[in-house]
Protein backbone atom coordinates (compact mmCIF):
# COMPACT_ATOMS: atom_id res chain seq x y z
CA UNK A 1 0.00 0.00 0.00
CA UNK A 2 1.69 3.49 -0.88
CA UNK A 3 1.24 6.62 1.34
CA UNK A 4 -0.70 9.36 -0.02
CA UNK A 5 2.94 10.70 0.35
CA UNK A 6 4.28 8.74 -2.20
CA UNK A 7 1.66 8.86 -4.63
CA UNK A 8 1.33 12.34 -4.30
CA UNK A 9 4.86 12.63 -5.11
CA UNK A 10 4.49 9.85 -7.89
CA UNK A 11 2.14 11.92 -9.34
CA UNK A 12 3.79 15.22 -9.12
CA UNK A 13 7.19 14.11 -10.79
CA UNK A 14 5.32 13.77 -14.31
CA UNK A 15 4.57 16.68 -14.26
CA UNK A 16 1.23 17.05 -13.42
CA UNK A 17 -0.63 19.56 -11.62
CA UNK A 18 -2.43 17.75 -8.46
CA UNK A 19 -5.15 18.78 -5.71
CA UNK A 20 -4.92 17.22 -2.57
CA UNK A 21 -8.35 16.50 -0.93
CA UNK A 22 -8.31 16.56 2.30
CA UNK A 23 -11.29 15.41 5.07
CA UNK A 24 -9.92 18.10 7.13
CA UNK A 25 -13.13 17.91 9.78
CA UNK A 26 -15.82 15.30 10.66
CA UNK A 27 -18.66 15.77 13.00
CA UNK A 28 -21.19 13.10 13.26
CA UNK A 29 -21.37 9.91 10.96
CA UNK A 30 -19.33 10.22 8.06
CA UNK A 31 -17.93 7.50 5.07
CA UNK A 32 -14.14 7.95 6.09
CA UNK A 33 -12.14 9.41 9.18
CA UNK A 34 -10.49 12.56 9.64
CA UNK A 35 -7.02 13.14 7.51
CA UNK A 36 -8.19 11.00 4.62
CA UNK A 37 -7.04 11.88 1.41
CA UNK A 38 -7.44 11.91 -2.50
CA UNK A 39 -5.25 13.03 -4.98
CA UNK A 40 -7.12 14.85 -8.14
CA UNK A 41 -5.07 15.64 -11.72
CA UNK A 42 -6.50 16.38 -14.96
CA UNK A 43 -7.12 13.32 -16.29
CA UNK A 44 -6.89 10.61 -12.84
CA UNK A 45 -7.81 10.13 -9.33
CA UNK A 46 -6.07 8.35 -6.66
CA UNK A 47 -7.72 7.22 -3.43
CA UNK A 48 -10.60 7.92 -2.05
CA UNK A 49 -12.69 10.18 0.87
CA UNK A 50 -15.38 7.50 0.22
CA UNK A 51 -17.68 7.77 -2.80
CA UNK A 52 -21.15 8.80 -3.63
CA UNK A 53 -21.87 11.73 -4.38
CA UNK A 54 -19.50 13.82 -2.09
CA UNK A 55 -16.41 12.19 -3.50
CA UNK A 56 -18.04 13.48 -7.30
CA UNK A 57 -18.65 16.92 -5.52
CA UNK A 58 -14.88 16.78 -4.44
CA UNK A 59 -13.79 16.08 -7.84
CA UNK A 60 -16.07 18.87 -9.26
CA UNK A 61 -14.55 21.21 -7.11
CA UNK A 62 -10.82 20.07 -7.71
CA UNK A 63 -11.34 20.07 -11.61
CA UNK A 64 -12.35 23.37 -11.85
CA UNK A 65 -9.56 24.29 -9.16
CA UNK A 66 -6.70 23.24 -12.09
CA UNK A 67 -8.69 25.09 -14.73
CA UNK A 68 -8.98 28.24 -12.89
CA UNK A 69 -5.65 28.36 -11.34
CA UNK A 70 -6.58 28.43 -7.83
CA UNK A 71 -4.51 27.20 -5.09
CA UNK A 72 -6.85 26.91 -2.02
CA UNK A 73 -10.00 26.53 -1.00
CA UNK A 74 -12.07 24.99 1.71
CA UNK A 75 -15.95 23.77 1.81
CA UNK A 76 -18.28 22.71 4.54
CA UNK A 77 -20.62 19.68 3.50
CA UNK A 78 -23.56 18.30 5.12
CA UNK A 79 -24.22 14.50 3.80
CA UNK A 80 -27.89 14.80 4.07
CA UNK A 81 -30.27 14.19 1.35
CA UNK A 82 -29.48 17.07 -0.19
CA UNK A 83 -26.13 16.00 -1.26
CA UNK A 84 -27.52 12.60 -2.07
CA UNK A 85 -26.46 11.11 1.03
CA UNK A 86 -27.56 9.88 4.54
CA UNK A 87 -24.43 9.58 6.92
CA UNK A 88 -26.22 12.69 8.51
CA UNK A 89 -23.29 13.56 9.34
CA UNK A 90 -21.10 17.11 8.11
CA UNK A 91 -17.29 17.05 6.82
CA UNK A 92 -14.78 20.10 6.00
CA UNK A 93 -13.00 19.20 2.94
CA UNK A 94 -9.50 21.27 2.26
CA UNK A 95 -8.48 21.86 -1.69
CA UNK A 96 -5.18 22.35 -2.50
CA UNK A 97 -3.36 22.48 -5.85
CA UNK A 98 -0.14 21.25 -6.09
CA UNK A 99 3.07 21.14 -8.86
CA UNK A 100 6.58 20.81 -9.16
CA UNK A 101 8.30 19.46 -6.60
CA UNK A 102 7.77 20.20 -3.15
CA UNK A 103 10.43 20.53 -0.76
CA UNK A 104 8.60 19.25 2.45
CA UNK A 105 7.04 16.22 0.71
CA UNK A 106 10.48 15.08 -0.83
CA UNK A 107 11.48 14.49 2.78
CA UNK A 108 8.41 13.41 4.49
CA UNK A 109 8.48 10.81 1.79
CA UNK A 110 12.07 9.67 2.78
CA UNK A 111 10.89 9.83 6.67
CA UNK A 112 8.21 7.25 5.79
CA UNK A 113 9.81 4.87 3.80
CA UNK A 114 12.80 4.62 6.12
CA UNK A 115 10.31 4.29 9.45
CA UNK A 116 10.90 7.20 10.94
CA UNK A 117 8.77 9.60 12.39
CA UNK A 118 8.04 13.26 11.63
CA UNK A 119 5.10 15.93 12.04
CA UNK A 120 4.08 18.20 8.68
CA UNK A 121 2.65 21.34 9.90
CA UNK A 122 0.35 23.32 7.43
CA UNK A 123 -0.17 27.10 8.68
CA UNK A 124 -4.51 27.08 7.09
CA UNK A 125 -5.10 31.04 7.33
CA UNK A 126 -1.87 32.14 6.19
CA UNK A 127 -1.40 33.13 2.27
CA UNK A 128 -2.64 30.35 0.04
CA UNK A 129 0.59 29.58 -1.39
CA UNK A 130 1.89 28.59 1.82
CA UNK A 131 4.35 25.47 2.27
CA UNK A 132 3.97 22.73 5.06
CA UNK A 133 6.45 22.42 7.78
CA UNK A 134 8.32 19.34 8.48
CA UNK A 135 9.23 19.24 12.10
CA UNK A 136 11.01 15.86 13.60
CA UNK A 137 10.08 13.92 16.77
CA UNK A 138 11.40 16.25 18.71
CA UNK A 139 10.11 19.41 17.07
CA UNK A 140 13.02 20.58 15.65
CA UNK A 141 12.29 22.03 12.21
CA UNK A 142 13.37 20.03 9.04
CA UNK A 143 11.78 21.92 6.12
CA UNK A 144 10.34 25.18 6.24
CA UNK A 145 10.27 28.91 6.69
CA UNK A 146 10.94 29.52 10.42
CA UNK A 147 8.82 33.08 9.53
CA UNK A 148 6.15 32.32 12.43
CA UNK A 149 6.52 35.25 15.45
CA UNK A 150 8.28 33.34 18.61
CA UNK A 151 5.35 32.65 20.58
CA UNK A 152 3.29 31.60 17.76
CA UNK A 153 6.42 28.63 17.21
CA UNK A 154 7.16 28.08 20.76
CA UNK A 155 3.49 27.13 20.85
CA UNK A 156 4.10 25.17 17.86
CA UNK A 157 6.59 23.57 18.76
CA UNK A 158 4.66 22.05 22.30
CA UNK A 159 1.86 21.16 20.00
CA UNK A 160 4.37 18.96 17.36
CA UNK A 161 5.23 17.50 20.57
CA UNK A 162 2.51 15.93 21.85
CA UNK A 163 1.18 15.13 18.58
CA UNK A 164 4.55 12.87 18.66
CA UNK A 165 3.47 11.92 22.59
CA UNK A 166 -0.20 11.24 22.03
CA UNK A 167 0.37 9.35 18.31
CA UNK A 168 -2.85 11.29 17.24
CA UNK A 169 -2.01 11.25 13.69
CA UNK A 170 -4.36 14.10 12.45
CA UNK A 171 -5.92 17.50 13.41
CA UNK A 172 -6.36 21.14 13.83
CA UNK A 173 -4.50 22.46 16.50
CA UNK A 174 -5.57 26.59 17.11
CA UNK A 175 -3.28 28.63 18.44
CA UNK A 176 -4.26 31.84 20.15
CA UNK A 177 -1.11 34.41 20.13
CA UNK A 178 -0.65 37.46 22.18
CA UNK A 179 -3.10 39.76 20.98
CA UNK A 180 -6.12 37.48 21.23
CA UNK A 181 -5.79 36.26 17.23
CA UNK A 182 -6.40 32.31 16.85
CA UNK A 183 -4.27 30.80 13.68
CA UNK A 184 -5.11 27.23 12.49
CA UNK A 185 -2.66 24.80 11.69
CA UNK A 186 -3.70 21.46 10.11
CA UNK A 187 -1.46 18.71 11.90
CA UNK A 188 -0.13 15.28 10.26
CA UNK A 189 2.32 12.79 12.10
CA UNK A 190 4.31 10.32 9.49
CA UNK A 191 4.61 7.30 11.59
CA UNK A 192 5.27 3.77 10.66
CA UNK A 193 2.34 1.45 10.45
CA UNK A 194 1.28 0.36 13.96
CA UNK A 195 0.74 -3.25 11.99
CA UNK A 196 3.57 -5.07 12.02
CA UNK A 197 3.07 -8.03 9.84
CA UNK A 198 5.59 -11.01 9.53
CA UNK A 199 4.69 -13.69 7.45
CA UNK A 200 6.73 -16.91 7.01
CA UNK A 201 5.92 -18.67 3.50
CA UNK A 202 5.53 -17.87 0.35
CA UNK A 203 3.35 -20.76 -0.80
CA UNK A 204 0.05 -19.93 -2.45
CA UNK A 205 -1.54 -18.85 0.30
CA UNK A 206 1.10 -16.89 1.76
CA UNK A 207 1.15 -14.93 -2.14
CA UNK A 208 -2.44 -14.52 -1.85
CA UNK A 209 -2.69 -12.86 1.50
CA UNK A 210 0.00 -10.41 0.78
CA UNK A 211 -1.98 -9.45 -2.08
CA UNK A 212 -5.22 -8.68 0.41
CA UNK A 213 -2.83 -7.20 3.21
CA UNK A 214 -0.99 -5.07 0.65
CA UNK A 215 -3.47 -2.58 0.49
CA UNK A 216 -4.06 -2.51 4.48
CA UNK A 217 -2.11 0.47 6.40
CA UNK A 218 0.60 -2.19 7.57
CA UNK A 219 4.04 -3.17 7.05
CA UNK A 220 4.51 -6.80 5.98
CA UNK A 221 7.76 -8.68 6.77
CA UNK A 222 7.68 -11.45 4.16
CA UNK A 223 10.34 -14.12 5.25
CA UNK A 224 11.35 -17.31 3.03
CA UNK A 225 14.12 -19.80 3.25
CA UNK A 226 14.03 -21.08 -0.38
CA UNK A 227 15.45 -18.71 -3.21
CA UNK A 228 13.22 -17.07 -5.77
CA UNK A 229 9.56 -18.15 -4.57
CA UNK A 230 9.06 -14.23 -4.21
CA UNK A 231 6.94 -12.68 -7.28
CA UNK A 232 8.43 -9.77 -9.14
CA UNK A 233 6.15 -7.39 -7.59
CA UNK A 234 4.68 -6.49 -4.53
CA UNK A 235 2.57 -3.73 -2.74
CA UNK A 236 5.01 -0.81 -1.54
CA UNK A 237 4.75 -2.01 2.23
CA UNK A 238 5.58 -5.39 1.89
CA UNK A 239 9.52 -6.22 2.79
CA UNK A 240 10.37 -9.15 1.07
CA UNK A 241 13.67 -11.45 2.79
CA UNK A 242 14.89 -14.94 2.04
CA UNK A 243 17.35 -15.99 4.84
CA UNK A 244 18.51 -19.24 6.11
CA UNK A 245 17.82 -18.08 10.01
CA UNK A 246 14.36 -17.11 10.46
CA UNK A 247 14.15 -17.09 13.47
CA UNK A 248 16.39 -14.04 13.66
CA UNK A 249 13.37 -11.90 12.71
CA UNK A 250 11.40 -13.38 15.50
CA UNK A 251 13.73 -12.00 17.83
CA UNK A 252 14.28 -8.75 16.22
CA UNK A 253 10.58 -7.88 15.85
CA UNK A 254 8.90 -5.35 17.90
CA UNK A 255 6.19 -5.73 20.82
CA UNK A 256 2.63 -6.35 19.63
CA UNK A 257 4.03 -7.33 16.20
CA UNK A 258 1.71 -10.47 14.14
CA UNK A 259 3.08 -13.75 13.19
CA UNK A 260 2.22 -16.04 10.30
CA UNK A 261 3.63 -19.40 9.73
CA UNK A 262 2.69 -21.39 6.48
CA UNK A 263 6.04 -22.36 5.66
CA UNK A 264 6.48 -25.75 3.04
CA UNK A 265 8.22 -27.77 6.02
CA UNK A 266 6.13 -29.23 9.11
CA UNK A 267 9.85 -28.85 11.01
CA UNK A 268 10.66 -25.26 10.30
CA UNK A 269 7.21 -24.22 10.87
CA UNK A 270 7.55 -26.16 14.45
CA UNK A 271 10.35 -24.29 15.60
CA UNK A 272 9.46 -21.37 14.52
CA UNK A 273 6.43 -21.45 16.84
CA UNK A 274 8.42 -22.37 19.30
CA UNK A 275 10.49 -19.54 18.82
CA UNK A 276 7.58 -17.07 18.50
CA UNK A 277 5.67 -18.81 21.94
CA UNK A 278 9.00 -17.71 23.79
CA UNK A 279 8.08 -13.99 23.56
CA UNK A 280 4.53 -12.99 25.29
CA UNK A 281 4.37 -9.60 23.61
CA UNK A 282 2.58 -10.50 20.51
CA UNK A 283 -0.41 -9.13 19.28
CA UNK A 284 -1.20 -12.34 17.12
CA UNK A 285 0.05 -15.93 16.57
CA UNK A 286 -1.28 -17.79 13.58
CA UNK A 287 -0.10 -21.02 12.56
CA UNK A 288 -1.48 -23.01 9.29
CA UNK A 289 -3.35 -25.96 9.68
CA UNK A 290 -5.84 -28.78 10.34
CA UNK A 291 -6.71 -29.52 14.27
CA UNK A 292 -4.92 -32.78 14.06
CA UNK A 293 -1.63 -30.37 13.00
CA UNK A 294 -2.27 -28.26 16.46
CA UNK A 295 -2.54 -31.11 18.41
CA UNK A 296 0.61 -32.80 17.26
CA UNK A 297 2.63 -29.38 17.98
CA UNK A 298 1.03 -28.94 21.23
CA UNK A 299 1.83 -32.40 22.09
CA UNK A 300 5.90 -31.72 20.81
CA UNK A 301 5.74 -28.17 22.73
CA UNK A 302 4.75 -29.49 26.02
CA UNK A 303 7.33 -32.03 26.06
CA UNK A 304 9.78 -29.13 25.33
CA UNK A 305 8.82 -27.22 28.47
CA UNK A 306 6.09 -24.84 26.66
CA UNK A 307 2.93 -24.14 28.94
CA UNK A 308 -0.55 -24.57 28.33
CA UNK A 309 -1.39 -21.04 28.42
CA UNK A 310 1.20 -20.32 26.07
CA UNK A 311 -0.20 -22.88 23.62
CA UNK A 312 -3.54 -21.26 24.06
CA UNK A 313 -2.73 -18.19 22.40
CA UNK A 314 -1.29 -19.82 19.02
CA UNK A 315 -4.12 -19.69 16.41
CA UNK A 316 -4.53 -22.81 14.57
CA UNK A 317 -6.76 -23.02 12.28
CA UNK A 318 -6.56 -19.80 11.07
CA UNK A 319 -9.44 -17.43 9.84
CA UNK A 320 -12.10 -15.92 11.11
CA UNK A 321 -15.27 -18.54 11.49
CA UNK A 322 -17.90 -19.61 8.78
CA UNK A 323 -15.36 -19.37 6.03
CA UNK A 324 -14.58 -23.74 5.36
CA UNK A 325 -13.05 -23.38 1.61
CA UNK A 326 -9.19 -24.81 1.22
CA UNK A 327 -9.12 -22.16 -1.60
CA UNK A 328 -5.98 -19.91 -0.94
CA UNK A 329 -7.53 -16.83 -1.64
CA UNK A 330 -10.47 -17.52 0.45
CA UNK A 331 -7.94 -18.58 3.49
CA UNK A 332 -6.58 -15.29 2.61
CA UNK A 333 -9.74 -13.15 2.73
CA UNK A 334 -10.56 -14.78 6.29
CA UNK A 335 -7.13 -14.21 7.82
CA UNK A 336 -7.05 -11.03 6.91
CA UNK A 337 -10.31 -10.70 8.52
CA UNK A 338 -9.25 -11.91 11.10
CA UNK A 339 -6.28 -9.90 11.73
CA UNK A 340 -7.90 -6.65 11.17
CA UNK A 341 -10.66 -7.61 13.87
CA UNK A 342 -7.96 -8.10 16.72
CA UNK A 343 -5.76 -4.94 15.15
CA UNK A 344 -9.35 -2.79 15.77
CA UNK A 345 -9.81 -4.66 19.29
CA UNK A 346 -6.42 -3.93 20.41
CA UNK A 347 -7.72 -0.25 22.48
CA UNK A 348 -4.25 1.55 21.99
CA UNK A 349 -4.23 1.02 18.14
CA UNK A 350 -7.54 2.73 17.94
CA UNK A 351 -8.23 5.67 15.74
CA UNK A 352 -8.78 8.50 18.57
CA UNK A 353 -11.61 10.81 17.52
CA UNK A 354 -10.37 14.03 16.09
CA UNK A 355 -11.13 17.10 17.97
CA UNK A 356 -10.21 20.89 17.68
CA UNK A 357 -7.77 21.66 19.90
CA UNK A 358 -7.87 25.41 21.79
CA UNK A 359 -4.23 26.07 22.73
CA UNK A 360 -4.33 29.55 24.50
Amino acid sequence: MMSWLARLQDLLSRGEDVVLVTMATVKGSAPREAGTRMLVSAEQSALTIGGGHLEYKALEIARQMLQQDRNRHEQQFSLGASLGQCCGGAVKLLFERLHGEQSWLTDAVKLDQTGQSGVLVLPLDADANSQRLLFDESGCLLVGPATLQQELSEKLITAVQQTVESRQDYGVEVITDAQGRQHRFLIDLIQPPAMQVYLFGAGHVGQALVQILGMQPCRIHWVETRDNQFPAETADNVLKLTTDTPEAEIAAAASGSYFLVMTHDHELDLRLSAEILKRDDFAYFGLIGSNTKRKRFEHRLLQRGYQAAQLSRMICPIGIDGIDSKLPAAIALAVSAQLLQIEQARPQMLQPDIKIYQRA
